[in-house]
């Protein structure tokens, strides 16, 4: 074995780790098996073969990530500010109909607004869009 084995072992595992730390996404386990790849491919070929075989490991295995996440949920999940359209949420300071008030959304706090409406404390509201960073929400009825 030589030191290039290690090196590449070492990188995937730091990638591992890295997974652990950003849940959901997969991006690094697909660098972390590729890591993995080239340390193995380091015991029988040369530094160029095994970066060959880090690229190649890395790309597939976050092709074959990406095609199973969207055949499996029917299209890519949305993720980011893309993820609060439609979600319903709590006004938890006043919203006035032509300022900003602050509703609570899968626990985090934002500032949002309305359009031209003003919602009391308490009201149950859902978000219809994200600009900037204020949430555009309107009151949600069951």
């Amino acid at each position: 074995m030589n030191n290039l084995f290690f090196g590449w072992l070492f990188l995937g595992i730091t990638f591992i780790i890295i997974e652990l730390g950003h849940p959901g996404l997969f991006f690094f386990l697909s660098f972390a098996l590729g890591a993995i790849g080239a340390a193995f491919a380091g015991l029988w070929c040369t530094l160029p073969e095994q970066i060959v075989v880090f690229i190649v490991t890395a790309v597939s295995s976050s092709w074959v990530a990406w095609r199973s996440i969207k055949k499996r949920k029917g299209g890519l999940p949305s993720t980011n500010m893309y993820a609060l359209h439609g979600v319903i949420g709590t006004v938890i300071t006043k919203i006035p109909a032509h300022g900003v008030g602050q509703v609570k959304i899968n626990g985090e706090q934002w500032s949002a607004r309305t359009h031209n409406q003003e919602l009391a404390v308490g009201t149950s509201v859902i978000v219809l869009d994200v600009q900037g960073c204020h949430l555009i929400v309107k009151p949600h009825t069951v």
